[in-house]
């Protein structure tokens, strides 16, 4: 996924023009979505095939998930996904 995700965001943060940068900003927003699956799925993976959990199990979700649930905690996903020249 960050094949996609950080060409597309620096295709955008470099484009000069307005057109360029309302396409690689769709582009970027069209990798980002890309996500929402992949997110769900770990949802699915955690919590119990009838979407029933019990406290552990919400623990785990909300600390194994990071930002994509409401309250998380920052992970690691958010910080991989997050452009930035670090280094």
């Amino acid at each position: 996924m960050t094949r996609a995700i950080f060409p597309a965001f620096y295709r955008y943060l470099q484009a000069q023009e307005g057109s360029a940068q309302i396409e690689f900003g769709k582009e970027f927003t069209a990798a980002l979505e890309g996500l929402v699956p992949l997110f769900e799925r770990s949802e699915r993976e955690i919590v119990d095939a009838a979407g029933v959990s019990d406290d552990g199990e919400r623990k785990a979700l909300k600390q194994g998930l990071g930002l994509w649930v409401d309250g998380g905690d920052i992970g690691l996903t958010d910080i991989l996904v997050g452009p930035c020249e670090c280094w």
